[in-house]
């Protein structure tokens, strides 16, 4: 199973799901799904179903339930979701493709001792079954005092991985994306750091769907934030959100994967090859690889969040990078399993066209490369193993 998990975020009830959909799920690209919430009092040989066909498609899922949630935990005290996490265990533990507990989505600052307990608790009692926590990303709060309280929750949780939310990147009005696309740096370097403070694997909640003052994802924008965001160490992608399970006009989302109709719809597509493309032939060669440096060669138009900013010499393998257009660039240099440097550039540009140069130091001059022509967030990829 890929270090690399693509999943989606789920809000069928299960009564909706037909049995084509883990197909579909596996023809997007997904290799991670997200069930639909688990109640007794409905059809078990539905829910276990979905699981079956996951299990033989080899897709790891997270099971969804009230009883693991962190209002559970609130409601009913720390005896009585101990049990229910052993219940679960017990019930789901039987199934290879079980990689996660929900335990909920974007808790409260307040809510954070309660959910940190409710992580511990499933790490404790889940016999290898992760907590799986998404948390917001919140614009108005200090970032440091927002990095510091989640290192907290991380190691009072125990967790493995957490999931963040981060839609700014795709902002529909003009006026705003500059500050939206600034917000979204941010947070990439702010969770690169949490990344090297507590050890654990970054993912990010990313748009696949138009809604609020988000515009409808181009294909380019699906590429873009794939990419761009892998360049900095993220490892797993959970879009939101494939299903148009309901018609709800008065919300105005635009662009389903799969609309209210069941059809598969553009988005269907642009999803479906962005997403093989990653898996293919850009997460290989990242498997196993350590982050060791980002980035950006920019002008003077687009602020980056705090990335470093790229100059000739700075890094000790890349000698430089420039762009024919000015447009902004990341550099990403990794270390591999065999000690091997292995450098990204990808074109950070959400809708030009990038040309693009990139010269190496001494002993790998000639991996040098000149007129890459990359698409809005396209990438290329040096692997520097061979210095004959």
């Amino acid at each position: 199973m890929s270090e690399y998990k693509i999943g989606f975020w789920n809000y069928m009830d299960l009564e909706k799901h037909q049995s084509k959909m883990v197909g579909e799920w596996e023809e997007l690209g997904y290799n991670y799904a997200m069930t639909p919430y688990y109640f007794e009092d409905e059809d078990p040989k539905k829910f276990f179903g979905i699981l079956d066909d996951c299990e033989t498609r080899d897709m790891q899922v997270v099971i969804k339930t009230c009883r693991c949630s962190w209002e559970h935990l609130q409601a009913v005290g720390e005896e009585q979701f101990r049990k229910d996490i052993r219940d679960l265990q017990a019930l789901f533990g039987g199934y290879k493709c079980v990689h996660s507990f929900f335990i909920g989505d974007e808790p409260t600052e307040a809510d954070m001792p309660v959910v940190a307990r409710a992580c511990k608790i499933v790490k404790e009692e889940g016999k290898g079954i992760k907590p799986f926590l998404s948390v917001m990303t919140p614009i108005s709060m200090d970032r440091t005092a927002l990095k510091e309280m989640l290192i907290k929750l991380i190691k009072d949780g125990e967790l493995d991985f957490i999931v963040y939310n981060c839609y700014s990147q795709c902002m529909a009005n003009v006026e705003q994306r500059q500050q939206g696309i600034q917000s979204y740096f941010e947070f990439l370097n702010m969770f690169r750091d949490i990344q090297k403070a507590t050890g654990v694997s970054v993912w990010m909640s990313i748009l696949g769907l138009g809604h609020w003052y988000y515009r409808a994802p181009s294909q380019a924008d699906m590429r873009w934030q794939l990419n761009v965001a892998a360049l900095y160490g993220i490892k797993g992608f959970v879009w939101f959100f494939p299903y148009e399970y309901k018609y709800e006009p008065d919300l105005g989302p635009m662009n389903y994967a799969v609309n209210c109709f069941g059809d598969k719809t553009q988005t269907f597509w642009w999803q479906r090859e962005e997403d093989l493309k990653f898996r293919t032939f850009v997460a290989p060669y990242l498997e196993k690889a350590t982050l060791k440096a980002v980035y950006q060669h920019w002008q003077f138009w687009l602020p980056m969040g705090g990335t470093d900013m790229f100059v000739e010499d700075k890094d000790e393998v890349v000698k430089n990078v420039y762009d024919d257009f000015n447009l902004p660039i990341i550099v990403s240099r990794f270390e591999q399993a065999n000690g091997m440097p292995l450098v990204a550039v990808c074109n950070a540009s959400q809708t030009d066209m990038a040309s693009v140069h990139v010269t190496f130091k001494t002993p790998y001059e000639k991996f040098s490369k000149y007129n890459i022509h990359l698409a809005p967030g396209g990438v290329y990829l040096f692997d520097l193993k061979d210095r004959k």
